[in-house]
C-alpha cells in the first residue's frame, strides 16, 4: 500500500506496545519518519529495534514525562486535577 507518506513525520503516542506500536510500524514502514512515546524507557528501546528491523523511515524514542505527579513541599503526590 502507498500512503503517500514518505518523508513525512509521525508522533505516536502510547507506542511501546499494543495499537499504538502497530501504528508506528505500519506509518514507518510506509516511509514515515515516527516518534515513538511510551513511559517505560526499556519498553520504548525494545520497541525502537522490532519497528526499525521493517523501518523505511526514521524511528526516535521520546519517553513520557510523568505527568501524573507533582512536586509538593514534602515530595510527590498523585494530582487528580485535570
Amino acid at each position: 500500500m502507498n500512503l503517500g507518506i514518505e518523508g513525512d513525520a509521525a508522533l505516536v503516542t502510547a507506542s511501546s506496545s499494543g495499537l499504538g506500536k502497530a501504528s508506528a510500524t505500519a506509518l514507518s514502514r510506509e516511509g514515515a519518519d515516527v516518534v515513538i512515546n511510551g513511559r517505560d524507557e526499556d519498553r520504548l528501546a525494545t520497541a525502537r529495534a522490532e519497528i526499525e528491523e521493517v523501518a523505511a523511515g526514521r524511528v526516535v524514542t521520546h519517553p513520557a514525562a510523568p505527568f501524573w505527579r507533582r512536586p509538593t513541599r514534602t515530595g510527590t503526590r498523585r494530582s487528580t486535577s485535570w
